[in-house]
This record gives C-alpha cells, sequence and structure tokens, in this order.
C-alpha cells in the first residue's frame, strides 16, 4: 500500500471539476515561467471613473473591476507578444485576445472567456462581460465559453483579499490579479495592488 494512506484513509475517485483543477496546477507548473510582479496603485481615478459609468449608464454596481479588465485587455492589445503561449519549445502567438476571468461559482472556480476582448468599445465590454457573469453564475455558459482564453484576469476585491498570486490559466502568458483595497489611505488616495 501506498506510505500517504493511513488506516483512517477514504480513497476516492476525483470528481470531474477536481481533475480539472489539478490538470490546471500541473499544466502551470510544468509550462509557466516562473515570474511574478506586483505594485501598489493609486486607484482613486479608477473608483472615480467607474463611479461616473455606474451614474452616468444608471448601472446597479460600480463597473470597476470591468473597467480594468477592459484596460487590461486594450493594453494587450498593444502588446501583442503578450498574447501567446509556448508548447514543446515552440511559440504559440495568437490573434485573437480572449479574456479569460475566474469567477466563484457555487463555491469553484470557474473561467469564463470574452472573446475578441479587446474589439469591445469601453460600454460594450462593461455590459458584455457582466452578461457573461450573470450567466456564470446561474450555471448558463456554453462549452465554448468556458474554453479559448489566451489571457487571464482575476478579482479578489469583493472578498477582501488585498493580494494573490493566481495560478497562470493552461495555454496563456499573462493573467493580471487584482485586489480589494489596501488598509490604509493618505488623503483622497485609495491604493490597492495589481500583480502579473
Amino acid at each position: 500500500q501506498d506510505g500517504h494512506l493511513t488506516p483512517d484513509s477514504s480513497p476516492r475517485p476525483m470528481t470531474r471539476y477536481e481533475i480539472a483543477a489539478c490538470d490546471i496546477v500541473e499544466w502551470s507548473t510544468a509550462h509557466a515561467a516562473p515570474a511574478y510582479l506586483e505594485k501598489i496603485i493609486n486607484s482613486s481615478r479608477l473608483s472615480k471613473i467607474a463611479e461616473d459609468i455606474q451614474k452616468d449608464r444608471g448601472l446597479l454596481f460600480r463597473p470597476e473591476t470591468s473597467l480594468l479588465a477592459w484596460i487590461f485587455a486594450q493594453t494587450i492589445s498593444s502588446n501583442k507578444e503578450l498574447n501567446a503561449s509556448q508548447e514543446m519549445r515552440t511559440l504559440i502567438s495568437y490573434d485573437q485576445i480572449n479574456l479569460g476571468f475566474t469567477i466563484d461559482f457555487k463555491g469553484r472556480l470557474q473561467f469564463p472567456v470574452l472573446r475578441d476582448a479587446d474589439n469591445y468599445s469601453r460600454d460594450e465590454f462593461i455590459d458584455t462581460l457582466s452578461e457573461l457573469q450573470r450567466r456564470a453564475q446561474k450555471g448558463k455558459l456554453t462549452p465554448e465559453e468556458l474554453t479559448g482564453a489566451t489571457i487571464g484576469f482575476s478579482s479578489l476585491a469583493a472578498y477582501g483579499i488585498t493580494q494573490h498570486k493566481p495560478i497562470l490559466y493552461p495555454h496563456t502568458s499573462i493573467m493580471l490579479a487584482h485586489s480589494a483595497p489596501l488598509p490604509f489611505s493618505i488623503a483622497d488616495a485609495e491604493y490597492v495592488t495589481i500583480g502579473v
């Protein structure tokens, strides 16, 4: 018997979700370059723009995270070499920027994908991402909407997490991590940690 099993162990087959989660971690470990950079930024301007959008458009929620994701997609669009991956010493460059983002669905992380993310106007992006998030929270996504990410975005701001290092999703080369405001402020500034 394996040495890690004890008399009180109760092994069981893994669920499909658990297998998929392990596959993501294994891919990241085997293929991703071990680089993580982070910076503390003053997000008060971003918050103000999101607040103005919310008021102007009559939105229920302030779209700060969506706005940041849109800026990220636009940034990748002007730096296309970041929209790539590698497999067996071959560089794979993607023509289309497909933004995958983490979302909690009934205690399980999912990674819905917004295709052609850089081709939306700011308001179209916010609306489309919000609709995709709504359907994800209801478990109504198609298999195509859960595959094909070329870049990733993760935010744990809603959970009060002030720093996190996300696992790079398979076949991507970059992921942006957004966190909750840090527990200090100076004047009218609000600081968050952004990681990549």
